[in-house]
Parts: structure tokens; sequence; C-alpha cells
């Protein structure tokens, strides 16, 4: 009998943190999206592309990750505020106390994505140079695009049939910056190729295989 419960109660886990997963997500892409605009109007004028070093391709682990510790966290959390606890347990005309556990655990989930996302280095670019800043309250950092020594594109093959592509601006200082991590880029590419026309800088594309399957491969072997 006794593990019988326990088995019933780690597939009750298990589903609550299914569940969670699956209210959360709306709540992230419209986040995200809400962050990218917020990044855009951060940008000075002009900007045609903008992004975060870390990547919004790299949100999927960030996702699973942040996901197993959302639902310590939750646990902690209620435990540490019995106030609460009670609160959820003698109010079910509200909500049953379930499902009040699932939403906070999507709250505490989506808060922690989002603040470690924001927290990242970002970027912006426009016919006047390269923005760069490590934190959201810093202000931007000015690379001009004469201070570009290099870009450097590669394309490998990835898992499941998936493609590991990179373009990746060098400057002066020796920071780096690669602008696939970006949804924006292929959008902004066009504009990023009128932009560094006439510039001296390196550009190598070794590292692009022949048979790279990546929708903007010409992005990656087409000099500016």
């Amino acid at each position: 009998m006794g593990k019988s419960t326990d088995k019933q109660s780690g597939l009750q886990r298990l589903a609550d943190l299914g569940l969670t997963a699956v209210l959360m997500l709306p709540l992230l892409f419209a986040g995200l999206y809400g962050l990218d605009a917020l990044e855009r109007y951060t940008c000075p004028a002009g900007t045609f592309l903008a992004g975060s070093v870390f990547g919004d391709f790299n949100i999927v682990p960030l996702l699973i990750g942040t996901l197993s510790a959302s639902a310590l966290m939750r646990s902690r959390l209620l435990m540490a505020l019995p106030a609460l606890q009670e609160w959820l347990g003698t109010q079910p005309q509200l909500m049953s106390t379930r499902w009040a556990k699932i939403i906070l655990g999507a709250c505490v989930a989506l808060s922690s994505i989002t603040a470690l996302y924001v927290a990242e280095s970002q970027y912006c670019a426009n016919t006047d140079g390269f923005y760069s800043r490590t934190t959201p309250w810093q202000l931007y950092q000015q690379q001009p695009w004469q201070d570009l020594r290099a870009i450097i594109t590669s394309c490998s093959p990835g898992s499941r049939g998936s493609w590991r592509t990179a373009y990746v601006l060098i400057f002066r200082d020796a920071t780096t910056f690669n602008l696939t991590r970006s949804v924006g880029f292929p959008k902004a590419y066009p504009a990023l190729m009128h932009t560094l026309h006439g510039y001296d800088f390196i550009f190598d594309s070794r590292n692009v295989v022949s048979n790279c399957g990546y929708r903007y491969v010409s992005a990656l072997t087409t000099r500016p």
C-alpha cells in the first residue's frame, strides 16, 4: 500500500512539473518577444540588429535546467512561507492547492529565465558601429566599424539533422560576437552587408562545410 502511494505521489509530482512547463511556455515566448522589443527600444537609433550574447537559441537547455530548479525553489518557498502555504490550502474557491502550486512553480521558473536572459550581455548594430554592454543598466559602448578586424564563419553538422553555425565579428580589442545566435540575423544580414561594404577586414569562411544545409548559407560564404 505504501509503495503504491509513493508511486502515485511521484507520478503526481511529475505530472505537476509537466503542467508547469505547459503553462510556462506561452508566457516564456511572450516574455522573450517583449525582451526583444525592449532591447531594440534601448538601442541607438537606426539599429538593424539587436541581440544577446546569451543567444536566443540557448533558451531551451536553460528552460530544462530552470524547470528542475524551480521545482526545488517552489517547495522551499512553500516551506519557508507557512502563511502562503496556509492561504493556498484554505482558499479552494479561488484555486485548488495543486493548481496554485503549479502556477507558483511556473512563475518562479519564468522569473529565473527572464532574469538570466536580461542579465546577459546585449548588443546592437547600426550604420555607425557596433554597440555592446554587459548588463542592462550600463551604457552601450560603441565600436566603430573601422575597428572590425575579422569575420570568421563556420557551418558543421549538428545533432538530429541540425547545423551548428557561426558568424563571428572580431574587433580590435579582441571582443567577439556570434551573430547567428540571434533569430534576427537573417533578416538583418542585407543591412549588415551594405554597412560593411568597403571596410578592410579579414573574412574567413574556411570552416563552412561544402554540404552545409543552413538555410542562409550564402551569408556564411559571401564577404560583405
